[in-house]
């Protein structure tokens, strides 16, 4: 999952006007991700938030969808259950051929998605395209998918790992010379890690010339009709507001 990842093009908050299939009462819809700061992300009061949350709230309800119920889970389980139709969907789903055999995507949403580098301040060169990545080692975390040009820089060493808070701490510690972090969770992850002194942002920027979707699991009925409110939600949704989605939860970081 890749998380995405990127900045955003505006969009309502408010919307009128219902749709679509009729729920029985006291049922949810359930969102899966693992955590995609500022997209998705723990609350201390309890239920996740972010910005794909409440884009994603919004859009339903203004077609008379249900509430949804979001769950926190590792990337791998998330799929897991959505493959198994034990969920429903989840957000900033790249689609690759594999997982076209068991999710249904939604219409596009977003600007594209942007990868950017980061490092520890003594690595000895700027990042300023490709060609400055060979014989380098980069960060990546395990189970998302990445821009195609990285296994194509001769030299590149791979180095994977858990989670996105550990391929920040590590690279500032100097494990390996570079990690690729989508652009917006990068900057959030790096203020909320404490680890602006730390880290260097490259100006490299890989885009990837595609944009966010949601992603619904084809085992669970429920989930398409909710696809179908979805998709006419975000049709409805204009140009003029997106930033009021992003505002909240933005933490800008400037490249060196």
């Amino acid at each position: 999952m890749n998380v995405p990842r990127r900045s955003l093009l505006p969009l309502p908050l408010l919307l009128s006007g219902l749709g679509g299939g009729v729920w029985a009462s006291g049922q949810v819809l359930r969102m899966v991700s693992d955590e995609i700061a500022p997209y998705v992300m723990a609350s201390a009061g309890g239920e996740p938030r972010g910005i794909d949350v409440d884009v994603a709230r919004k859009a339903l309800a203004s077609q008379g969808g249900p509430p949804l119920q979001v769950s926190l889970l590792p990337w791998r389980r998330a799929l897991q259950q959505l493959e198994a139709g034990e969920a429903d969907f989840a957000p900033s789903v790249r689609r690759t051929p594999e997982r076209e055999a068991f999710l249904a995507f939604s219409n596009p949403y977003g600007a594209s998605v942007r990868h950017r580098l980061v490092s520890a301040p003594q690595l000895g060169r700027r990042v300023r395209g490709v060609q400055d990545l060979q014989g380098l080692s980069i960060g990546l975390v395990k189970g998302y998918v990445y821009p195609e040009l990285l296994s194509r820089v001769a030299g590149l060493r791979q180095v994977i790992v858990n989670d996105k808070p550990a391929l920040l701490r590590m690279v500032a510690a100097g494990r390996f010379d570079v990690a690729a972090i989508t652009e917006l969770t990068g900057a959030w992850l790096v203020h909320e890690l404490g680890l602006a002194e730390q880290l260097r942002v490259h100006p490299f920027v890989m885009s990837e010339g595609r944009q966010t979707q949601f992603a619904f699991s084809r085992r669970s009925p429920q989930a398409l009709e909710a696809l179908a409110q979805l998709n006419r939600g975000l049709s409805r949704f204009s140009a003029a507001d997106w930033p009021r989605f992003e505002k909240p939860y933005l933490r800008p970081l400037t490249p060196i």
